[in-house]
Formats: structure tokens, sequence, C-alpha cells
């Protein structure tokens, strides 16, 4: 038996209202943490951050070592 017809067996077939509104004062802010994509360079790890719209990277280790020297940040 497929998906849907076990779906269909349990009764769960109406499909979520995926539009809602939010409150318009909510201030959110996505971000990312460099983990995620552990596998990619950190320079192609914030191009990819830039490209989808999100504003905040929490780096870690992988792409930053936690006993960086201030000369070696980059602005």
């Amino acid at each position: 038996m497929g998906l849907t017809g076990a779906t269909a067996l349990t009764g769960f077939t109406k499909k979520p209202d995926l539009v809602r509104r939010s409150p318009e004062n909510v201030n959110l802010s996505l971000g990312l943490a460099s983990y995620t994509l552990r596998k990619f360079k950190l320079d192609d790890v914030i191009k990819m951050t830039k490209r989808v719209g999100l504003g905040s990277i929490a780096l870690k280790d992988v792409h930053m070592p936690l006993e960086v020297q201030q000369m070696t940040l980059r602005p």
C-alpha cells in the first residue's frame, strides 16, 4: 500500500493550510549554523547564505577555529 492508500485509511486527506498570516509586529531574523554546510569552504558558505536571503551565520569551528587570532579575521 502506498502513501496515498495509507493516508486515506487514516482519514488525514485534508491538505494543511500552507498560507497563514503572521502578525505584522513580529521581528524575526533567520540565520544559518555553518555546520550545516560543513563540507563547503567558508567563502562558498557565505555566498550560499546570501543567495537564499539569510542575514546571519553562526560560524562553527569547521569554518573558523575557536582559537583564531585577530590578524586572521577578515572584515
